[in-house]
């Protein structure tokens, strides 16, 4: 797909060089309403699939967690009615706290796999985080800025949600740059679906990863993840499970597009 998000504009232009940028440089903050044009340009970039207004609204919001990480622009070099940062990457979360989980089978298969997770296995009383999106800019990766991103997300979800016990996603079975990244933050994986993604009409399958949190410091009671957030889980989900519908502009029918942006 065409670049059109906002930082390779910057770039472009020269009004932005990340040549030298190292992650300690950059600021790490929650997305914003002012965010919505450039959250939705760098999704439309980075999946081969289509996000609704609903998810970019309910990301910018505040309605789920998010984490974008941004460079501050030199002083000069943007106009009052611009923001004075530029995007380079960022990972949005499903949490909640309700009753029943969103997928319960999925909730299953992540206890099965860790015996030490719950107080009790036929407990729905528990709370699971559910990893969405997670993508960087182009000219941002091969400087780790995925796997912090995902490691700062497990620190504050978990400190927003003490009751958290796990956060899991899905990822395609051929992308194996993003599978040694969250096996090398610790994620282990619990689960395999066979053509869980449809993209351009073909099946693809999937793996089920999850992060536990330690044990030893779940509450015993505790409530559940995902279901508060369900209008959203579910549009995520049907999306990643349904034909993409436009084509195209240069088919590359041997090379399956990638779903996760791993640096």
């Amino acid at each position: 797909p065409p670049l059109t998000a906002r930082i390779h504009n910057l770039i472009k232009e020269g009004r932005l060089d990340l040549t030298h940028t190292k992650i300690s440089e950059l600021n790490f903050r929650p997305l914003r309403p002012s965010d919505y044009e450039e959250v939705e340009s760098l999704h439309n970039e980075w999946f081969p699939v289509h996000y609704d207004g609903a998810f970019f609204t309910a990301a910018t919001n505040g309605d789920c967690y998010s984490l974008a990480a941004t460079v501050p622009l030199p002083a000069g070099s943007v106009s009052e009615r611009e923001d004075s940062d530029a995007i380079l990457g960022i990972i949005t979360v499903s949490t909640g706290r309700t009753a029943q989980t969103e997928n319960p089978d999925t909730f299953l298969e992540i206890m099965r796999h860790n015996t030490d997770f719950f107080s009790t296995v036929t407990s729905h009383e528990q709370s699971l985080a559910y990893m969405l999106t997670l993508g960087t800019a182009d000219e941002a990766r091969g400087r780790g800025l995925a796997s912090e991103l995902v490691l700062r997300a497990l620190g504050e979800v978990k400190r927003q949600y003490p009751d958290c016990g796990a956060m899991y996603l899905h990822v395609i079975d051929y992308n194996t740059a993003a599978i040694r990244m969250y096996e090398k933050i610790g994620f282990r994986c619990v689960g395999f679906h066979r053509g869980f993604y449809t993209i351009d009409g073909e099946p693809y399958d999937a793996y089920t990863y999850a992060y536990y949190y330690p044990p030893a410091i779940l509450p015993v009671s505790v409530y559940t993840g995902l279901s508060w957030f369900r209008p959203l889980f579910s549009t995520v989900r049907s999306s990643f499970r349904s034909f993409v519908n436009s084509t195209p502009t240069e088919q590359q029918p041997k090379t399956p597009p990638r779903i996760d942006k791993p640096d």
